[in-house]
């Protein structure tokens, strides 16, 4: 097997709590209610009785045919600590709370949909833990504690999927669907390991976000989840894991030093950019490995620290301010632009959680490229929206002018421009994906640069402002994939508040203008601007 080199994985795990993959198997019909109860006394060292109440309690799992893991599961977050009296009936209020507390879960998911929208998607909890020490998938509010007053500590996996992935049906899941391993792997070995760490509660895709399968309805029930689990994936990575262990060479597989340019290893990935989180752990390591960060590549030298500085460098900004800058925004394309991803769709999907604005897109799969970024550029924060119009030279070549289409972007040819911090915000983008910005505006005559020099990112142009008969020339910075092609003529600049970088456009269809590209100019230039008292502040619509 692949993962029998990982030091945590050869040595069963021994805890009071933890129950062995044949007992979580005992068909609970078989061990009937008294059988059941005697083995919940036996592993928490308790004494409830039998009563009626306990009955009436036990009785519902043995009638769905549900086997011991499953009860325990269900049951061991409530169950009294040893040498505690608790009747059947309080036990039943315990659990009665947690189902209450499954509603409360289950109607925010299904009232945070509205139209293409996820509101208040910072709210949402995960449908489902791995719970290591029953060896059993439950529903998220099983595992609180004390009736749900209190929330359990949760781990998080980050691993890549590999080329060898296979369907295995498995009762940890219940069998609810095929979960994909990597060949040669098993849940058991992962548990152990995980076991091994200190983990009890773990999400785990696979186990916990619901797969494809070959049966219509479950695969009707996993577009409906997924609308909402997959945009809000980094919640459990970002707010809701105590802690996060990554697999780099695939789910329970050894940490190896070959393979990290490969599609396929953790380092490559798009969708595992949404799973930082500060002070993550590395899972799979051989017996000897202490320091994997001090780890080199077989194949390039490149060290596994320095491989991750990047990734470290987001964790900062997300676990501080966010991002907010056209300076984070192209890093985080930059990193998806190199990186893999099976569906397209995921790494747009992973810069709307990355850049988390107050509302998500839902997850559509049949939605096209170009329609999911003009979804996700709805649900970033103004300000970044903002950066979009603000930052970026060259007109978006799609549905839209203002900013650059999902092509340009990955195509690793759009540059931005400005790097001033921009304070403006967009006041909306509308439903037709043109935006709505309020700023101060004024109409010039541009003359672009003559001659372009070449090789030069910045090239120098002019703007001629008509003012009670006087031409006034003010000097402004044309980037150099914009500036050479735009024509001399009259246009429209609308800009930000410091007046130092204006967008540059012509009307477009009635009502909306049509980004030519953007400008900037000196601090100086902008105060003679001002004082020239040519500036009108108005709402203007991008196209």
């Amino acid at each position: 097997m692949l993962s029998q080199n990982v030091q945590l994985q050869q040595t069963t795990f021994s805890h009071a709590y933890v129950i062995s993959p044949e007992l979580a198997a005992e068909s609970c019909s078989t061990l009937g209610v008294e059988g059941v109860l005697q083995r919940l006394n036996q592993i928490s060292r308790t004494s409830t009785t039998c009563d009626q109440s306990t009955k009436d309690l036990l009785k519902p799992f043995i009638v769905q045919g549900q086997d011991f893991g499953s009860v325990y599961a269900h049951v061991r977050s409530s169950w009294p600590a040893p040498d505690e009296t608790v009747q059947g009936s309080d036990l039943s209020e315990y659990l009665k709370g947690l189902e209450s507390l499954g509603s409360v879960f289950d109607h925010a998911r299904e009232t945070s949909i509205s139209g293409d929208s996820i509101i208040k998607p910072l709210t949402i909890r995960p449908r489902r833990l791995w719970d290591l020490y029953a060896h059993r998938v439950i529903p998220f509010h099983f595992s609180h504690l004390q009736g749900g007053l209190l929330s359990p500590d949760y781990w998080a996996i980050s691993h890549s999927w590999t080329d060898d992935m296979e369907q295995v049906d498995t009762p940890v899941n219940a069998f609810e669907w095929p979960v994909p391993l990597p060949r040669g792997v098993t849940l058991e070995d992962v548990r152990t390991e995980l076991l091994h760490l200190g983990a009890e509660y773990v999400w785990l895709d696979v186990l916990c976000l619901r797969q494809k399968c070959d049966n219509d309805h479950r695969e009707g029930l996993r577009q409906k989840e997924w609308a909402i689990d997959v945009p809000t994936i980094g919640n459990v990575y970002v707010n809701g894991a105590l802690r996060v262990v990554r697999y780099m060479n695939g789910l329970g597989r050894v940490f190896s030093r070959e393979g990290w340019n490969h599609p396929r290893h953790w380092l490559n990935r798009a969708w595992t950019l949404q799973e930082i989180k500060i002070d993550s752990i590395f899972g799979g390591l051989p017996k000897g490995m202490n320091k994997p960060l001090e780890e080199r590549s077989l194949e390039d030298g490149t060290i596994m620290g320095d491989r991750l500085r990047f990734a470290g460098e987001l964790e900062a900004i997300q676990a501080s301010e966010g991002f907010q800058s056209a300076v984070d925004f192209m890093r985080v394309v930059e990193a998806m632009r190199m990186r893999f991803s099976t569906n397209p769709l995921d790494k747009i999907a992973g810069i709307a959680m990355l850049f988390r604005g107050s509302t998500l897109p839902v997850y559509r799969e049949s939605i096209s490229i170009e329609d999911s970024w003009t979804q996700c550029i709805k649900h970033l924060p103004p300000r970044l929206q903002t950066v979009l119009l603000f930052s970026f030279p060259v007109p978006g070549d799609e549905t839209h002018s203002w900013r650059p289409s999902w092509k340009q972007l990955m195509s690793g040819t759009v540059e931005t421009f400005s790097m001033t911090p921009v304070i403006s915000k967009l006041k909306e983008i509308r439903g037709d994906g043109n935006a709505y910005y309020e700023g101060p505006t004024f109409q010039a005559r541009y003359q672009p640069p003559s001659p372009a020099v070449p090789g030069e990112r910045r090239q120098r142009a002019a703007i001629i402002v008509e003012n009670a008969h006087k031409s006034t020339t003010f000097h402004v910075s044309v980037h150099h994939q914009a500036g050479a092609s735009i024509k001399e003529g009259t246009y429209t600049l609308v800009g930000e508040e410091w007046l130092e970088v204006w967008v540059m456009c012509q009307s477009a269809s009635p009502g909306s203008l049509h980004k030519v590209t953007v400008l900037s100019m000196s601090e100086e230039e902008a105060e003679r601007l001002k004082r020239l008292n040519v500036l009108v502040k108005k709402g203007c619509v991008f196209a």
